[in-house]
């Protein structure tokens, strides 16, 4: 049994170690003890100044580069998407600043932006699927071509949006067809707009930049207090819904006009970039940009929308899934915007217009009128 001799004895040992340490530390081994320490202190200062001058070299040959682009960017661009309209389609929230750096990359190519369109939370929003389920059955009937029978809600939005901003009256190439403009009007509508768009001349586009900036999780403190972990099987499915409608949306984009291009601000692990690139199905048909917001990604994103418009497929950046560092330019023909002749067809009268005649029968009829026309006793 321990009694108060054993805690008497166990506070004397700890206080005569606590002694030893002071005298030994205050004695003999004070030097050793500060001698080593200011030795580590020293080295860890040479080391942070090291990786510092490192740092700063690093960001200089970054800023290098950037400029050099910049500088040899219109040799690059120039023509390369002659009189082409460009729609960009914003998936998330991206900064004014971003979008403007973009389109002046593809005003050096001499293209146009003159249409912006971004899809509100409702897109994907769980608690609004009923309400996209109805609005898809709605829209369907004006898509021209019509969607394949078997697909869903998120596809029939997807090729909505895209008609509404790249359909073209044949008559009035220059115009959008009426259909897009029914499209359009009911995705913006304001009791349930599935989309916010910014339409400069109201003209329809040649070819969409799909941009996608998902929110890059913050690193985990491993020194901060443990919570309690959300349903990460909820959470799973909810991200691969959404993946899904957005990719949709980028396949649409391709589908309905001349060509579309996938770009993201950066390659995150689960985003929708990687999404497509791990996808055998999806990765043959759309191409991919990493990195827009640096020179060499806005080249990138010029030059492999013209290869996609030329039925080349690529995914360019430095990241995984990657099949070049950058797109290759390449040669397109001129837009042709000549109108479509279109016949009128003569308006009919009555339930015989427009039928067959045959001429003799004609002939026989009158002949006939005029026979019925003379006295029954002829003449005298």
């Amino acid at each position: 049994m321990i009694d108060f001799r054993y805690h008497l004895v166990s506070l004397i040992s700890v206080f005569l170690a606590l002694a030893v340490g002071i005298a030994l530390g205050a004695g003999p081994l004070k030097e050793t003890i500060g001698d080593t320490l200011t030795g580590q202190v020293s080295q860890l200062r040479e080391e942070k100044d090291a990786l510092r001058a490192e740092l700063d070299a690093a960001q200089v040959d970054v800023a290098n580069n950037e400029r050099y682009l910049d500088e040899v960017a219109s040799s690059l661009l120039g023509g390369a998407l002659e009189e082409r309209r460009i729609a960009f389609v914003l998936l998330d929230d991206v900064p004014d600043g971003e979008l403007a750096d973009l389109e002046a990359a593809f005003v050096e190519a001499g293209a146009s932006v003159p249409t912006r369109v971004s899809l509100t939370e409702r897109w994907t929003a769980e608690e609004d699927q009923v309400f996209r389920s109805a609005l898809a059955a709605r829209l369907v009937e004006y898509l021209e071509p019509a969607v394949d029978l078997s697909a869903g809600p998120d596809e029939i939005l997807a090729a909505a949006l895209a008609q509404s901003i790249a359909a073209k009256d044949p008559a009035n190439p220059t115009a959008r067809s009426a259909n897009a403009e029914i499209l359009g009007g009911l995705l913006t509508a304001e009791d349930g707009a599935l989309v916010e768009a910014e339409l400069t001349d109201g003209g329809p586009v040649d070819a969409v930049v799909v941009i996608s900036r998902p929110d890059v999780p913050a690193p985990v403190d491993p020194d901060a207090t443990a919570t309690p972990a959300p349903d990460a099987e909820a959470e799973a499915r909810a991200l691969e819904v959404r993946l899904r409608a957005q990719a949709a949306v980028a396949l649409a984009a391709q589908q309905r006009s001349e060509g579309a291009i996938l770009v993201a601000d950066e390659y995150v692990d689960g985003d929708l970039v990687s999404f497509v690139r791990e996808s055998d199905q999806l990765s043959e048909r759309l191409s991919t940009v990493t990195r827009y917001t640096t020179m060499s990604g806005r080249l990138s994103t010029v030059l492999g929308l013209g290869a996609r418009i030329a039925l080349r497929v690529g995914h360019y950046g430095f990241d995984p899934g990657a099949d070049a560092a950058a797109a290759t330019r390449v040669t397109l023909p001129p837009v042709d915007r000549t109108p479509v002749f279109v016949p009128e067809v003569p308006e009919t009268e009555g339930p015989d217009a427009g039928a067959e005649t045959d001429p003799d029968a004609d002939a026989d009829q009158a002949s006939g009128e005029e026979q019925t026309d003379e006295p029954e006793g002829g003449t005298g």
